[in-house]
This record gives structure tokens, sequence and C-alpha cells, in this order.
């Protein structure tokens, strides 16, 4: 095993404990990586029901590597249940911008696969340039990760207008944007009934709404801000 790659791993648990997913990344067009580069695999787990957690997870600053690039992803096997489905994915950044990524996850472990040849997509240069005008799923709220299930998401269309979907109602409402400082006005919702857990997490989502003063775009995701305090981190929506 690369001591490079595992110099990139922080290790919170003794390495003999631990087993490892290896594969490599790699893309179809001929165009070399330049600037600063980094490399993001997930190890991710599926449950019976769709929830998506994340087991694991590499970041490689790439130097001047090029593809293929070879990756080893650690991850505990207790942590790893009878009847549900593990995957991996890839995203590489150029300059903080995400350039290629996964269409889907490679299926492992559960499939007695530990080795993973992952192809990434190029994503359009302008794909991810601004928080407007695309749909953003919430992956991450308070602390938490936020089940995909859960189907929370965020639009901010235009100049001023906002959409919302809390997983049970849709909000509309409007914004104010001065990148990187941002006003949420969440208007008029919905009054449909939920689960006690959905109720609660759509209560905690339109607070952050509320409480948000402060909206960046961070490795291809939405990060909602006050200040220095993050409260909730979107990705966009798959379609």
């Amino acid at each position: 095993m690369s001591l490079a790659l595992l110099a990139s791993v922080a290790f919170s648990f003794p390495v003999s404990s631990v087993e490892y997913i290896s594969g490599t990344v790699a893309y179809r067009e001929r165009i070399a990586l330049s600037g600063r580069t980094e490399l993001v695999v997930d190890l991710d787990r599926f449950t019976k029901d769709g929830t998506q957690t994340n087991l694991s997870r590499v970041r490689l600053q790439l130097g001047t590597k090029q593809v293929p690039i070879p990756f080893v992803i650690p991850y505990l096997p207790e942590s790893i249940k009878a009847g549900e489905t593990y995957g991996v994915r890839a995203e590489i950044f150029v300059n903080g911008t995400l350039r290629w990524q996964s269409p889907s996850h490679s299926m492992v472990i559960a499939n007695k696969k530990t080795n993973a040849n992952l192809t990434v997509n190029r994503v359009p240069a302008d794909a991810y340039t601004t928080i407007l005008n695309r749909e953003w799923t919430l992956v991450w709220l308070e602390g938490k990760t936020v089940p995909a299930t859960s189907k929370i998401t965020l639009n901010l269309q235009g100049k001023d207008q906002l959409t919302a979907r809390s997983g049970v109602n849709s909000i509309r409402g409007t914004f104010v944007y001065a990148a990187p400082t941002i006003q949420l006005d969440p208007g008029p919702m919905t009054l449909m009934a939920g689960s006690p857990e959905a109720m609660e997490r759509e209560r905690r989502f339109v607070q952050v709404l509320f409480q948000t003063n402060r909206a960046t775009l961070e490795e291809g995701q939405l990060v909602l801000s006050r200040g220095e305090n993050t409260l909730a981190i979107f990705r966009p929506t798959k379609r």
C-alpha cells in the first residue's frame, strides 16, 4: 500500500482493525490536470429505505499526478451490516471547483468486491459557479447528516424568489443576496402533517433559513452559515 495514500487519511482507529477498498479514478477526456487538484473518494452505506450515510472519506492532494489515480479508502469491519448495500464514488476538484464526478456509486463489500475502478464524468466549467437558479438538496443540518429520503430542497431563482421543500411542506418566499451575504425570508407554507421526526426536521430547516446571513459555494456544495458557524450544507440535486 502506498505510504503517500496512507498519509492522506486521518485514522481515528488502530490500522490493524481496518479493512480497505482500493481502486483507481480516471476520466475519458484527454485533459491534463493542473492547478490545485484534489481527489475525494467516499464510501457510503444505503439502508433498505434508501437512506444514505457516509462511512469513510479520503481526500488526496494530487500535486502533479494524472489519471488514472490510485486510491485506498479504509473502513471498520464492524460497521458493515447484513442486508445493507455499500458503494464508492469519486469527485475531482480543481482550484476548489468540482470538475469531474461519478455518475453513480460503484457497489462494493456486499457483493464481495473490494476493488473499484471508477470513471468520472466531466462537469461543465460553468455548472457550479453560482448558487442561483438551480435546485439544492440538503445533506447536512446543524451537525447531523440528513437522510436522502428526506428530500429537503432549496432553490433561489432569478433575483429574489425563494422556493423550498421541507420534506413535508412547500415554501415560497424571497431573498436578498450580495455574495457572500444573504438574507432568506421564507414566506407562505403549505400545512401538511408528517411524522414527528419529519416535522421536527422541517422546523429546524425553516429556523436555519431565518438564521442564515451567509451563503458560499465550497467544493461544489452550497453552505449556509451564520457568521463563521455552519448551519446547513446542500449538494446539487441529481436529476
